[in-house]
This record gives C-alpha cells, sequence and structure tokens, in this order.
C-alpha cells in the first residue's frame, strides 16, 4: 500500500488533507531564506580568524550560536528552491540572499562542517 507521504501529495486520493508539494517547498524557500537573515559576519563570536577551527578553545560551545533552524535552513534552502515553483518575490529573495549573507552562509557551513 502507498505511504503517508504518496497519500498525502495525491489530491486524489487524499482530499481536504492534500499538500500541494510545489506551494509547501516555496514557503519552506521563502522561511529558510527569511531565517538566514540571522546570518552574521562571526557568528560564533570566534576569538581570531587566524585560528584554524579545531584550534579554537571550546568551538562546539560557540556552534550554539547556530540555532537547530538555522543549520536546517542552511542545509536545506537550495533543496526547497529546486522544488519550488520559482516565483518573482523567491527569486528577488535569493538575489538578496546571495548578494548580502553568501559569505556568512559559507561561513556557517563551514564551522557545521558541512564543505
Amino acid at each position: 500500500h502507498a505511504s503517508f507521504a504518496d497519500y498525502i501529495v495525491t489530491k486524489d486520493r487524499s482530499g481536504g488533507m492534500y499538500c500541494n508539494e510545489i506551494e509547501q517547498h516555496t514557503l519552506l524557500s521563502h522561511a529558510t531564506l527569511n531565517h538566514m537573515n540571522n546570518l552574521r559576519f562571526n557568528i560564533c563570536d570566534l576569538p581570531s580568524s587566524f585560528l584554524e577551527d579545531k584550534d579554537v578553545p571550546k568551538i562546539e560551545d560557540r556552534l550554539k550560536n547556530i540555532s537547530d533552524t538555522l543549520d536546517y535552513a542552511c542545509t536545506f534552502w537550495g533543496y526547497h528552491i529546486a522544488r519550488s515553483n520559482g516565483n518573482k518575490r523567491l527569486m528577488e529573495g535569493l538575489e538578496i540572499f546571495l548578494e548580502n549573507k553568501s559569505v556568512f552562509w559559507i561561513e556557517a557551513m563551514n564551522l557545521m562542517k558541512k564543505l
């Protein structure tokens, strides 16, 4: 039998519980881009940019500055955008993010060891 995920995204079977995947990915795209506005220079307040991450004292404590929600946003924004409807507002938000926050995104992803 079909899984719940298959059920919920098939309009004929799910009726009022139907979930439009493209709309949901579009909403999640906006949410992740909006949340990544919290990215900033030196988000983990590292004492020096001359130290390798492994040499930063108590780096695990500093990584708490990157919330689980921000971690998710940084990790999956591209996945959601690729599956979104790519509307004008979303593309404008993506352009703003890339112009203003992409370097901070790279920094966060590096600190989370996801690059």
